[in-house]
């Protein structure tokens, strides 16, 4: 059984990820305080926690190391939410097994508790493939033949999601919406510098894989 619990994060904050977690099957259990995960754990269940640090505050840290080396806990995995200005002295990061922002978008958010639950699991890394450029969702690299590339966060998201759907049109709002997020404020030419950005890393090596479709969108070509 697989169980996602957030501790600390208002739901008002968080309504876009609540639908973001739901139309991708996930049913999250919201709780106030670390005390209470005792509730949801039994042994041998994966869970991951996501965690609030500014609402859980300081005293959370002890409590949660406290639970986390029961027998019971050992399928739990903890990633924290943290504001860009406190990353340094974060108490919490001396126990969290992943963090991200508060700024993140929702599909950020996504990606990292589907990397905890493949993790705990011990699944095998899941590697996509087209003609000869292979991504590794979990490393976050990408690889033409032996050759790595290097990709901003945002480049290697919008590049994986084109090729997962290789040879599917998608609209620059479509794009815009699932990699940056419904409250994303920068409109859709942030896809297109993100496209050219793309293809002029890519051109060397992989030329023409990302197409433009006229009055629609863009595509990865299946096949090169």
């Amino acid at each position: 059984m697989k169980t996602l619990v957030l501790i600390g994060l208002r739901s008002k904050e968080i309504e876009e990820l609540l639908t973001c977690l739901e139309e991708n099957g996930y049913t999250p259990q919201i709780i106030a305080r670390v005390e209470q995960l005792k509730d949801f754990v039994t042994s041998g269940e994966t869970m991951v926690v996501l965690l609030d640090t500014g609402t859980a505050g300081e005293d959370g840290v002890g409590v949660y190391r406290r639970l986390r080396v029961q027998p019971a806990f050992s399928g739990c995995r903890l990633i924290v939410r943290l504001k860009d200005t406190k990353i340094p002295d974060a108490p919490w990061l001396s126990v969290a097994d992943d963090f991200f922002l508060d700024i993140a978008p929702s599909a950020e958010v996504l990606e990292r508790i589907r990397r905890a639950f493949m993790q705990v699991n011990g699944d095998v890394r899941e590697i996509i493939s087209v003609g000869g450029l292979t991504i590794d969702p979990e490393r976050y690299e990408v690889r033409y033949r032996s050759c790595l590339l290097s990709l901003t966060y945002k480049e290697f998201e919008l590049l994986r999601y084109l090729a997962e759907n290789a040879g599917k049109v998608f609209s620059r709002e479509h794009l815009l919406r699932e990699i940056w997020g419904y409250d994303y404020y920068g409109g859709t030419r942030t896809v297109d510098v993100h496209i050219r950005r793309l293809r002029a890393k890519l051109s060397e090596v992989f030329a023409d894989c990302i197409s433009t479709v006229h009055g629609v969108g863009y595509k990865m070509e299946s096949k090169t």
